[in-house]
């Protein structure tokens, strides 16, 4: 966990299924619901650092690493790994 002025980072595995995703949350004292940062598979959560901080809401971001959805996943493959990395953080 990291502390800057106005926000916290919670860096953590998360278990989706069979597989752990590094996933990183920046949380700000914020009535705005978390933004989920989506990238394409094989980018890190890490490219979105600037973004986040620009922004005064809870980011949520993580890896999706070449293979763990196969080669040239569907949108619908995609989708479904979110849904379920997302009810493994329990967040509103």
């Amino acid at each position: 966990m990291t502390q800057f002025q106005n926000h916290v980072m919670h860096v953590r595995d998360v278990q989706v299924g069979r597989q752990s995703v590094p996933v990183s949350v920046r949380e700000v004292d914020s009535d705005a619901p978390p933004l989920l940062m989506l990238s394409g598979v094989g980018t890190e959560y890490e490219r979105w650092g600037r973004t986040r901080e620009l922004l005064n809401r809870t980011t949520v971001a993580f890896d999706v690493r070449t293979g763990q959805l196969g080669y040239r996943p569907s949108m619908r493959t995609f989708a479904k790994f979110v849904t379920n990395l997302l009810d493994s953080l329990d967040m509103p």
